[in-house]
């Protein structure tokens, strides 16, 4: 409780400060101006991350314990979730993760928020809490680049003359993996791929 006590006090601190700067217009006095923006969002991410990895890293210590403990997890997630979970809601990954309109929280739209990385939201509060979601799945861009690492070495190691190497990629998402080699100005051989998902 004192964990997410502080985390939300975080978030608000953030939230009531960064509303002062309103819509940070240009001289006209009705556009935002995106120099002003980004600079104020690059200063308040600069501050948060640190503060917010830090909280991140005692709820896992607080919470490994109770991997053994199904009814005190449950009972935490509960109290979590009804006190927390609201004021994430606005940053759009974490929303998407929660509302799982395909089903399932890592669907193809999440991976992509992960792998453009790119402040999204309707002002620079939404922008920032999106931005902690992404510190959170950044493992999903370290999948991406170890299975690029694969692909390449398949590709590097399929033997016989004129042979095509062949790569299935089950639960493809994007595909960001494949994409970034096809990238490449030359490939040592043909390759086939294989994309399965089940989202369109």
């Amino acid at each position: 409780r004192r964990l997410c006590a502080d985390v939300v006090h975080l978030l608000r601190a953030y939230r009531t400060a960064l509303s002062r700067f309103g819509h940070l217009s240009n001289r006209d006095g009705e556009t935002p101006d995106p120099e002003r923006v980004e600079s104020v969002y690059g200063m308040a991410e600069q501050r948060i991350l640190p503060e917010w990895r830090r909280l991140w890293q005692e709820a896992n210590e607080l919470t490994l314990p109770m991997m053994r403990e199904p009814d005190t997890l449950q009972a935490v997630k509960r109290f979590t979730e009804q006190v927390l979970t609201p004021e994430f809601l606005c940053g759009p990954i974490w929303n998407r993760c929660y509302r799982k309109p395909l089903g399932y929280p890592g669907d193809f739209m999440m991976m992509s928020y992960v792998y453009e990385w790119e402040p999204r939201g309707a002002n620079i509060y939404e922008k920032l809490v999106h931005r902690l979601g992404l510190d959170v799945l950044e493992c999903v861009s370290t999948r991406m680049t170890m299975a690029q690492h694969a692909i390449a070495d398949t590709v590097a190691s399929s033997v016989g003359p004129g042979r095509s190497a062949r790569i299935t990629s089950l639960g493809c998402g994007p595909a960001q993996e494949i994409v970034n080699n096809l990238m490449l100005r030359r490939l040592p051989r043909a390759v086939e791929f294989t994309l399965v998902d089940q989202d369109h």
